[in-house]
């Protein structure tokens, strides 16, 4: 679900509309405009690219739109621009943060919503939890046989 407003999408595949993202500043950089896409649309991801300073995210509208240019699903593209130390060492947490102001997964209600770590991801109420199957108990050593004289 896109976050914030300012972002658009275009009925062209071949040309979707590209923002650079760097913080909380973006600039349409190439494509249509066909779109306005309003906080709140829903997209889905269809790639993700990552460079040594940038992550570019591909997008299709969840439903089709109706607009002056036709109706359909509107494509757009988003690069984040990063320090290239964040990528260099995968600082997914600064990534994730970003992303949240610009973008959030259906279900999280804000971007003011907790980030769970990886220790600690929740599971739907009466989800199936995999858990390691219970290990038989070793046997028992035989007894050394005694030696008589």
């Amino acid at each position: 679900m896109i976050q914030r407003p300012g972002l658009y999408g275009s009925l062209l595949h071949t040309e979707p509309a590209s923002s650079s993202i760097d913080g909380l500043q973006y600039k349409l950089f190439r494509g249509h405009q066909d779109y306005e896409v309003p906080a709140g649309e829903r997209y889905y991801v269809t790639a993700v690219a990552v460079g040594s300073d940038t992550i570019l995210v591909a997008l299709i509208s969840a439903r089709s739109l109706s607009t002056q240019a036709g109706n359909g699903r509107m494509w757009t593209t988003l690069s984040f621009k990063f320090p290239p130390n964040v990528l260099a060492t995968a600082d997914k947490e600064t990534v994730f943060r970003e992303f949240d102001q610009w973008m959030m997964p259906e279900g999280r209600a804000t971007s003011a919503a907790p980030v769970a770590s990886p220790a600690m991801t929740a599971y739907p109420a009466g989800a199936p939890v995999a858990t390691a199957a219970p290990q038989p108990a070793p046997a028992p050593k035989p007894a050394a046989p005694s030696q008589s004289l």
